[in-house]
């Protein structure tokens, strides 16, 4: 009589059992990494904040590098050299001395301007002196517009106007009384980036470190547990993952909060900051413009800080 093969029900081949096994034993990890997170109480409570605080600043330094950017792209484009030549200098002259300027790479454009055009200029700023000046005695003198590539290529610019070849021709240059004005532009500039990485980076190391010790604690509490899962025959991964598990828990709500303490100050105090930089930038729709990058930065940074901070605690103290 032929034997009838039995009948296999789902899951009984060895590539599902395992299939059904690894899935279990995900579920568990994280499930013990929520509750470790859960079971902390006061010390999850800490390390959250300490990471909000990280984000928030992180995210406060990106929004202000955004506007000092534009800030100052929207300078850099007023900062411009006028160079005015003496009247025995001839329209070649200037032209050969404008043809050299436009040729150099830290020139961005170069503008010629005649006494018809800084007289209109004249009158425009000062309409209640259009009468002073006769067009046909025009004393305002011919001129070279140049906008540099970076204002800093100034100076660079100033050292060929200053040549034995062009200097007796050059009767005065706008660069030489704004050259303060426009270094403190820069230094100004750098120092906000700078500022905003060092505070960034230090409350980054203040809340990887209070995340660290907030695990050493849970690894302490709990070395009974921990101890009796390695004699039973856990393996290394099922004993340190729900603790990176945790670790990212921090940086998700912490990104969470974050991201709400921004919305809803965008929502207060953008109509403030738009009325007093109205001509530069308006600070909600730049915020909505970079939400997505905000929000995907702080996740990539709180998740890295969360997950290196509870790697170093496990490897460390969890001798496993």
């Amino acid at each position: 009589m032929e034997k009838l093969s039995p009948i296999r029900t789902r899951g009984d081949t060895p590539y599902e059992k395992g299939k059904n096994k690894n899935m279990r034993a995900t579920s568990r990890i994280i499930m013990f990494g929520l509750q470790n997170f859960w079971r902390n109480g006061w010390l999850s409570f800490v390390a959250t904040v300490m990471m909000t605080i990280t984000l928030l600043t992180l995210s406060t330094y990106l929004l202000l590098t955004f506007v000092v950017r534009i800030t100052t792209t929207q300078l850099q484009e007023k900062v411009n050299m006028r160079v005015d030549f003496a009247e025995d200098v001839s329209d070649d002259q200037i032209k050969d001395i404008q043809t050299e300027l436009a040729n150099r790479p830290d020139v961005k454009t170069i503008t010629y301007i005649s006494k018809q055009v800084a007289l209109e200029r004249f009158i425009k700023v000062s309409p209640e002196l259009k009468d002073a000046i006769d067009e046909e005695k025009n004393p305002l003198p011919r001129g070279l517009e140049i906008q540099p590539v970076d204002p800093k290529e100034l100076e660079g610019i100033l050292t060929y106007l200053q040549r034995p070849q062009v200097a007796p021709l050059v009767e005065s240059n706008t660069y030489t009384d704004s050259r303060d004005a426009i270094k403190r532009l820069i230094d100004l500039t750098h120092l906000a980036r700078n500022v905003g990485i060092g505070v960034s980076i230090t409350f980054g190391i203040a809340s990887m470190i209070v995340i660290l010790y907030t695990i050493v604690l849970t690894i302490y509490s709990r070395r009974e547990e921990l101890d009796i899962m390695r004699l039973v025959g856990a393996s290394t991964g099922f004993v340190r993952l729900p603790f990176l598990i945790e670790g990212v828990l921090y940086g998700v709500i912490g990104t969470i909060i974050s991201t709400t303490i921004l919305f809803v100050g965008m929502q207060q105090f953008a109509p403030v900051l738009t009325r007093y930089l109205s001509s530069v930038v308006d600070f909600k729709v730049l915020f909505m413009q970079n939400l997505a990058l905000l929000i995907f930065v702080q996740l990539a940074v709180g998740i890295f800080i969360g997950t290196v901070s509870n790697w170093l605690g496990t490897r460390r103290f969890l001798k496993v």
